[in-house]
């Protein structure tokens, strides 16, 4: 999945997803550079990121 979004945008995904996944804000960055890598993230994280995704838009 690619997702283009502002800044503010993207620091307030990587906030909601660290908050509702009780993940450390730089933990959920460093995953989604890994998964980008294309190395697997948690089924919770992920789930939580198109969740907030999806808010944004």
């Amino acid at each position: 999945m690619m997702a283009r979004i502002s800044p503010e945008d993207g620091f307030t995904v990587l906030r909601e997803v660290s908050q509702h996944t009780n993940t450390k804000l730089s933990s959920i960055a460093e995953q989604i550079i890994k998964h980008a890598q294309s190395a697997a993230s948690p089924e919770t994280v992920q789930a939580e990121l198109h969740a907030a995704l999806a808010r944004t838009r």
